[in-house]
């Protein structure tokens, strides 16, 4: 297998890896040898020529070892990697809430069929922010910021997506649109104060760091 980290070719520890091994066990182990810094993240894996997307790069166990032939780990700091996701962030929000008002509008239009089609995709991009966004928190914690916060922002979103389920599957599509303006928006908006203090703080631990 041909591995390479920030361009650099590594030794790989295959022999360390057990029969059925995933992708997973390949970054732990080269990690425990020192070739991505503790200090850093992997921000972009490129498999067998195709870089990976952040959905495949959650469930890094489910390819296994012995069906790669090169991998591409490219890594970045970790305060560095936390402030550029937090800089995205602030927009990607301003897009989610634009489009839950516009899913809403299309329930409100007696469209159902074409609302719903939208409303997976909305509800496919929360899943992956929110997703993304928790992992920055968790690897880039701060005092202020405290698990406490970030699980009552997690329970809130996941309240909010479960009644829009619910009010989906009753096919109550004014009570949807309702849950989408109010109880999914109130969210991100939440969050988008979470956003802007963590980026505060992570900056300024690296003023001060």
């Amino acid at each position: 297998m041909n591995v390479t980290v920030n361009d650099k070719a590594v030794q790989t520890l295959e022999t360390d890896a057990p029969s059925g091994a995933g992708l997973d066990t390949l970054l732990d182990n080269l990690k425990k040898c020192g070739a991505i810094p503790p200090d850093e993240v992997v921000v972009s894996l490129e498999v067998n020529g195709r870089t990976w997307s952040s959905k495949e790069m959650d469930h890094l166990e489910a390819t296994h070892l012995q069906d790669v032939a090169q991998i591409a780990v490219v890594t970045a700091g970790v305060r560095d990697y936390g402030i550029r996701v937090l800089q995205d962030a602030a927009s990607m929000l301003d897009v989610l809430r634009e489009g839950a008002h516009g899913v809403a509008r299309a329930f409100r239009e007696d469209t159902p069929q074409k609302a719903n089609s939208q409303l997976f995709l909305l509800l496919d991009a929360v899943h992956s922010f929110f997703g993304c966004l928790f992992r920055v928190t968790n690897i880039c914690t701060t005092e202020q910021t405290t698990r406490q916060d970030r699980g009552r922002l997690m329970q809130r979103v996941t309240l909010s997506l479960e009644a829009i389920q619910a009010c989906q599957e009753e096919q109550n599509w004014d009570a949807l649109a309702d849950r989408l303006e109010t109880d999914l928006i109130s969210a991100i908006d939440e969050c988008a104060d979470m956003v802007r203090r963590l980026q505060e703080e992570i900056q300024d631990v690296a003023v001060t760091g």
